[in-house]
């Protein structure tokens, strides 16, 4: 486990490495109010997820573990728990996947949102 400053923001988070990928340790709450001082904050943050097959690829792709790095990136299903299981003895806290979190992320802020979405 690492912790670094999140995405160059001010708030510190604990990181598991998944197969080189950096992925936060958080909880549902805890992954929410990030999100959302971030928004109040007017901070740009690209968030990506990591699932089994992501972490796959990532493995062998340079490229694509590379443009992880410039992500704030949550764990995404039972793989990755797996994973952090086996290299370090815990789950992570929850599994924050995009189907759940940016419905939750958006129902929990009250403030306008502007919100970009890309993937599959």
């Amino acid at each position: 486990m690492t912790i670094r400053v999140a995405a160059k923001a001010l708030e510190p988070v604990s990181f598991r490495s998944i197969l080189g990928v950096e992925v936060a340790e958080l909880g549902w709450d805890e992954a929410i109010a990030l999100l959302q001082d971030r928004l109040r904050a007017k901070r740009f943050t690209r968030v990506g997820f990591l699932n089994a097959h992501i972490a796959n690829v990532a493995c062998t792709d340079e490229r694509l573990r590379a443009a992880l790095t410039g992500f704030l990136v949550f764990p995404d299903g039972i793989g990755v728990d797996i994973a952090a299981k086996i290299l370090y003895s815990k789950p992570f806290p929850a599994n924050l996947n995009g189907t759940d979190l940016v419905p939750r992320l958006i129902m929990a802020t009250r403030d306008p949102l502007k919100v970009g979405l890309i993937g599959a």
